[in-house]
């Protein structure tokens, strides 16, 4: 019997990225500010937590359906069918453990070696490592300099063998929310060139100021080619649920929940019951965590200004500043993050989001306000520090 080949350097592309893993591990010794992840700083709503332990003593501790509890699954099918340019019913909704699941079954079931996926550059750092474990290529679509969609640009990515393109609004990292023309002119790109769209919007209910969110699946030329995604975890405090949901037309969401059955089988159902509880319930909670986290974003915007060649992009959505430092320091964005990370302050390097990151950082605001501003404090102090030492304005 021939021994078993190993290459390593395919291992490694089609594992995670290894910066991301790195920052990910990062274990914080006492009195480093965290301001790196991307997990809400309140507690789930008491309702959602009583509608947990309500199931359990009600015996819904067995096998739920495959794709989700009907009642929920239905739940969804019309929420999400709300100002969209068709309605969805029950059996075009699946249940997932979290957004990150439903989006790598999505990418699984459609992608082959060799298929093109377009991703705008920056974007969250889970797509490419999913895309290149199945044989794809992942595809830099450039943006313009403040990170809004370029319709030309993306155009110009766009090849003979491009299958999919993902879509993160509200935008992590960048906290863009694209407005209804960069929507429309994406979605016109998409049906010329008859490409599916995976649409993550997982941060559609954090915004900020006068944004308003759009989605893909309210254009009604694109609706039959968009992959849905979202999540209970950011909006109703739930990371630790791990509770999400695909939603897509019937022939789109076969292959999907396949992969799902085989990977996962099932939710947990008492979760999927808490998940019925936070769509149909109060609302006054997500309001009331949207107007905190918009207090914390004003309180880390406050502390980073006026920092000598740093730059902010203001964000629109979801819980994250990107910050650009300045080049003359002459060190990468993992570099920076080390020095920052030894000052006393945890964030992340843009370039876990793409190439065009390098000499970017993202925070989060999701933190306690006296910890945003001891951490704005010690960037403050950090960076004036590196720039003295590298000749330029302090």
């Amino acid at each position: 019997m021939p021994a078993l080949a190993f290459n390593p350097s395919a291992a490694a592309q089609r594992g995670t990225d290894a910066e991301r893993d790195a920052s990910l591990a990062v274990v914080h010794r006492s009195g480093v500010v965290a301001l790196h992840k991307g997990d809400p700083c309140f507690a789930t709503p008491e309702h959602i937590r009583a509608a947990e332990r309500e199931a359990m003593e009600g015996g819904y501790t067995h096998y739920p359906e495959l794709r989700g509890d009907p009642e929920l699954r239905q739940v969804i099918a019309d929420e999400v069918s709300k100002g969209a340019a068709r309605s969805y019913d029950a059996e075009e909704v699946l249940v997932t453990a979290g957004a990150t699941q439903g989006l790598y079954c999505a990418l699984t079931a459609f992608l082959d070696p060799g298929d093109e996926v377009l991703l705008f550059d920056p974007t969250f750092s889970h797509y490419a490592p999913v895309v290149r474990q199945t044989g794809a290529v992942p595809v830099s679509v450039e943006m313009t300099p403040d990170f809004r969609l370029d319709p030309e640009r993306l155009l110009s990515r766009v090849s003979d063998r491009t299958k999919l393109l993902v879509l993160n609004n509200p935008a992590n990292p960048t906290g863009v929310v694209f407005t209804p023309e960069e929507i429309a002119s994406l979605a016109d790109v998409a049906a010329r060139a008859n490409l599916l769209v995976l649409s993550d919007e997982v941060y559609d209910r954090l915004l900020f100021g006068a944004a308003r969110h759009t989605r893909l699946i309210d254009v009604p030329h694109l609706a039959d080619q968009v992959i849905y995604v979202n999540s209970f975890s950011k909006t109703y405090a739930m990371t630790g649920w791990r509770l999400g949901h695909v939603v897509a037309p019937r022939p789109l969401l076969e292959p999907i929940a396949t992969i799902h059955t085989n990977s996962m089988s099932q939710v947990h159902w008492p979760t999927q019951r808490a998940g019925i509880a936070a769509l149909t319930g109060p609302q006054d909670c997500v309001e009331s965590m949207r107007a905190g986290y918009d207090r914390r974003r004003a309180a880390l915007l406050a502390g980073l200004s006026g920092i000598p060649g740093v730059r902010l992009v203001e964000p629109q959505g979801g819980f994250y500043v990107f910050l650009r430092f300045d080049p003359t320091l002459g060190l990468s964005s993992a570099e920076v993050r080390s020095r920052l990370y030894d000052a006393g302050v945890a964030l992340r390097s843009g370039t876990e989001y793409g190439p065009a990151g390098e000499g970017w950082l993202r925070l989060t605001f999701s933190a306690e306000l006296s910890e945003i501003e001891r951490g704005a404090e010690i960037v403050r102090h950090t960076f004036q520090e590196l720039a003295a030492a590298s000749g330029g304005p302090a």
